[in-house]
């Protein structure tokens, strides 16, 4: 096929274009919190954000999804920023709607209830 002939492969073009244009080393990411309703999952990252165990009281709990940000400072004190996508587990059918969230190179934390 001509477009074989024309365009290199995936993975030379990714080696071609880093060649041409350099890198640079990203400090964000998305991280996302998947798991079972009253796992913990806002509970985790609550914590994460302050510094501190912060239990999520009943009311409080993420009905669908919950956006938020999280900033870690690393030994060298540079920052990692991630974005934060908090998914309720209240119901099996969610699942579905959180396929096209689940994308490559993000960071996934699957939070289990102990």
């Amino acid at each position: 096929p001509p477009l074989q002939k024309t365009a290199p492969p995936p993975p030379r073009r990714f080696f071609r274009d880093l060649r041409i244009h350099g890198s640079e080393q990203s400090s964000s990411a998305k991280l996302v919190l998947l798991g079972a309703a009253n796992a913990g999952k806002t509970s985790l990252l609550r914590g994460m954000q302050r510094g501190k165990p912060r239990p999520t009281a009943e009311p409080d709990r993420t009905i669908q999804l919950e956006l938020s940000a999280l900033t870690i400072r690393r030994s060298d004190e540079s920052c990692v920023h991630l974005s934060c996508w908090d998914f309720g587990g209240q119901h099996e059918a969610y699942a579905a709607v959180q396929q096209p969230y689940i994308v490559p190179g993000a960071l996934y934390f699957l939070v289990l209830p102990a």
